[in-house]
């Protein structure tokens, strides 16, 4: 979404709101196609990459086993992008100097190439695959990324004080008095905090 949000020309909470939508309903539709039709079309004795449960005797399996792999080398740079440049985003917020440099954008596109060939060759099984990166994914989308968001829209640091070691009441974390802040919606903050032009209408 912060991609989405960057490039779109005029953005608005209305166009945000708009391709949140779409882009949330052409996936559910295409999930829930791939998911359904196998156990539609095999049952429960469906592998886990149902290209398996296929009969091989078809020629149009064939031609489709022929085609697959242009369409996985076609799609990965469209699922790379995205990755690369949130994991730059996240390198250059504490090396700075890496910004818009030929190293990052090398670095970052080898490392992601290494990191998927060793996923292919450890996993041999789609099912193992995707539930390992549910659990990652899933335990990030659920727990870690809420919490964050959360304590940068609604907390601030307390000015230093005099002690500098252990736990001290300078050290910990006050809420925002709305009293005395601007009142505005917590999606308001988050949108500022995330995208600082966008415009509330």
């Amino acid at each position: 979404m912060p991609l989405v949000a960057e490039d779109m020309v005029n953005r608005s909470m209305k166009k945000l709101d708009t391709a949140s939508l779409l882009a949330v309903s052409f996936v559910t539709v295409v999930y829930l196609t791939v998911m359904i039709a196998p156990y539609y079309a095999f049952g429960d004795t469906v592998e886990s990459n149902f290209y398996l449960s296929l009969p091989v005797s078809n020629v149009a399996i064939h031609i489709g086993y022929i085609v697959l792999p242009f369409a996985v080398l076609t799609a990965f740079p469209l699922l790379l992008f995205p990755a690369r440049q949130s994991i730059s985003s996240v390198i250059t917020y504490f090396l700075p100097r890496l910004q818009d440099t030929l190293k990052l954008h090398i670095g970052t596109t080898v490392a992601f190439l290494i990191i998927c060939t060793a996923l292919a060759i450890i996993f041999e099984d789609l099912g193992a695959t995707i539930q390992f990166i549910g659990i990652i994914g899933t335990n990030f989308l659920a727990f870690v990324i809420p919490c964050f968001v959360y304590l940068n829209i609604c907390y601030t640091p307390v000015p230093d004080g005099t002690n500098q070691g252990g736990l001290d009441s300078s050290n910990e974390l006050e809420v925002k008095d709305d009293d005395q802040h601007e009142k505005t919606s917590i999606f308001s903050k988050l949108l500022s905090f995330s995208f600082p032009s966008v415009s509330p209408d």
